[in-house]
């Protein structure tokens, strides 16, 4: 495990003017090097436990990495190292066959730090999903209003669970939007709490928001349309058939059976709903504690957590016509999304979690292979980074599955 550098910003009684965090800049470069590792100090949270048993235990296999080569989407080579420091890498972790062959960390980042994770989230809240779909609480193909009445006079009032699932919703919410009009990820950090709002009579949280979205062109299911909202949306489901507040339902049926070290938290917006698309935060083995559960086909620290025939959906049953018409289809042609979870298309079937400003999980289930990503990236959508990522970690599982073959 190495370390390296330490941050000067929020430091001193009080910290300088220039170097405070608000809730103007923390998103942005060079703030969100300390906001990312610190978010519980800015914006209101609610804990997910990690229970009262004992952490499970990697064991550690260290190799030296630093030097793989990795050939970027320009066609440039670069060591890992170089890589990693290009894009504003905060911590960083490889598991290969169960065992930990590198830990770093940057930023004055250390093991005990929760990051946030920003949209690998959406696939954490996944799993809990496919978890109450095994215990037999929701029903894919059930209209949202069967479970959420609110929404039957909104976008959502002839969606299906599977169809918000795997973001194949057709609204006036647009993430980034080109043009002024409907709603946006704007809108969404202003109900939230996460950026300033702007005027009056805005919606006060995320359920009110989306209770007001109207139905888009086309028809649901037609069409990849990355929303975060949506898994906003399913984080209501869960609480409305359980009857339980999603940090409380993470804790029971995750984050408790992974033997998890540290408590992980998740941002909650002003009517205290846990932000289910992007707000939660843990450390770095953690994640790779439940990147591992997932290769393993659900089952770790000695118990079948979540079913494997819902991770072979996600890896076997992406919707591809509908990923084509999607923005993203450039990013990975021959790659997918199912479940809250990216599919980058590559020869060894792998899944990812994915972040804005740099957030990753990969799970390269051919050379049982896990890589956990935090960072601080300046671009808060770098579709290059995710794709050189996705060739470092297959150049990794490559130099890794070759060493063991020596």
């Amino acid at each position: 495990m190495r370390s390296h550098l330490t941050d000067p910003l929020m430091q001193g009684f009080p910290p300088p003017p220039e170097q405070q965090v608000t809730l103007a800049n923390w998103q942005r470069a060079p703030y969100s090097r300390w906001a990312f590792q610190n978010v519980r100090r800015l914006v209101p949270t609610a804990e997910v436990s990690r229970g009262n048993h004992p952490p499970s235990v990697f064991e550690q296999a260290p190799r030296y990495l630093d030097d793989v080569p990795v050939t970027k989407m320009d066609g440039q080579v670069v060591p890992l190292q170089q890589l990693l420091c290009e894009t504003s890498t905060d911590a960083f972790l490889v598991i290969h066959r169960g065992k930990i062959v590198t830990e770093q960390y940057f930023n004055g980042m250390a093991p005990s730090a929760q990051h946030l994770l920003m949209s690998v989230t959406k696939s954490v809240g996944s799993t809990l999903m496919g978890i109450l779909v095994s215990q037999g609480l929701i029903d894919l193909d059930a209209p949202l209003p069967s479970y959420i009445p609110e929404l039957k006079d909104s976008a959502y009032g002839d969606a299906t669970v599977r169809q918000v699932l795997d973001m194949q919703i057709a609204s006036n919410y647009d993430e980034y939007p080109e043009a002024p009009g409907g709603y946006s990820l704007r809108d969404l950090d202003q109900v939230t709490g996460w950026s300033p709002e702007s005027g009056p009579g805005r919606p006060k949280s995320m359920y009110d928001l989306a209770q007001l979205l109207k139905k888009g062109d086309g028809d649901h299911g037609q069409r990849f349309s990355y929303d975060s909202i949506n898994t906003d949306m399913l984080g209501w489901i869960m609480e409305r058939v359980t009857g339980i507040a999603l940090p409380e339902l993470l804790s029971r049926e995750l984050w408790s059976k992974l033997g998890a070290e540290r408590d992980a938290y998740i941002g909650v917006d002003p009517s205290g709903s846990a932000i289910l698309d992007g707000g939660l935060c843990a450390t770095l083995r953690d994640m790779g504690r439940f990147g591992q559960m997932i290769l393993q086909g659900g089952t770790f620290n000695d118990q079948q957590i979540l079913p494997r025939a819902w991770i072979d959906d996600i890896r076997f049953n992406s919707d591809s016509a509908a990923w084509a018409k999607g923005y993203y289809a450039a990013l990975f042609p021959e790659g997918g999304y199912r479940s809250q979870w990216w599919l980058p298309g590559n020869a060894l079937q792998a899944m990812m979690a994915a972040g804005v400003f740099g957030q990753i999980v990969y799970i390269d289930p051919v050379a049982q292979l896990v890589g956990v990503k935090f960072s601080s990236h300046p671009e808060e959508v770098d579709g290059e980074l995710y794709q050189n990522m996705a060739r470092a970690f297959e150049t990794i599982a490559a130099a890794l599955e070759a060493g063991n073959e020596q």
